[in-house]
């Protein structure tokens, strides 16, 4: 061992850029593969939403489990508000993918979905009862 430390605090670049060039690269080329995906068929938006749920679970299993066990770790929230938010983002994400049907670009379609935080404000107050400051408000618009 050379005697460095594997994390200094130092300003390292790879540590800074290569999380929001990982980001923003997977973000752009499923843009890219969704566009091509429905240029061949324009109705395919909801297998390619299950795609996206179904990598999501099985990439969330591992974290849901207990160190050097099989067992599940337990919950910090409640089921029902799993389930909830669940239902909410599967319906949103369905919902979207509807603007197909009207002949709208995938450029348009990122637009729309990339405005979740006002749709997440809305159901939140019209779902869970949430009540947001004047600035919250200011700042999701």
């Amino acid at each position: 061992m050379s005697g460095e430390q594997p994390f200094s605090g130092g300003w390292d670049i790879t540590q800074k850029v290569m999380p929001f060039a990982m980001v923003f690269g997977g973000c752009m080329t499923a843009i890219v593969a969704m566009e091509y995906v429905l240029k061949g068929d324009p109705k395919s938006g909801n297998l390619l939403t299950l795609s996206e749920f179904s990598f999501v679970l099985l990439a969330a299993i591992p974290g849901r489990l207990a160190p050097g066990t099989m067992r599940p770790r337990s919950l910090l929230a409640p089921w029902r508000s799993h389930a909830m938010h669940a239902a909410l983002w599967i319906s949103m994400s369905v919902l979207v993918n509807y603007v197909f049907n009207f002949g709208i670009s995938v450029p348009m379609h990122t637009l729309f979905r990339s405005c979740n935080v006002l749709a997440s404000v809305f159901l939140g107050w019209l779902v869970f009862g949430n009540r947001y400051s004047r600035s919250q408000l200011v700042c999701a618009a």
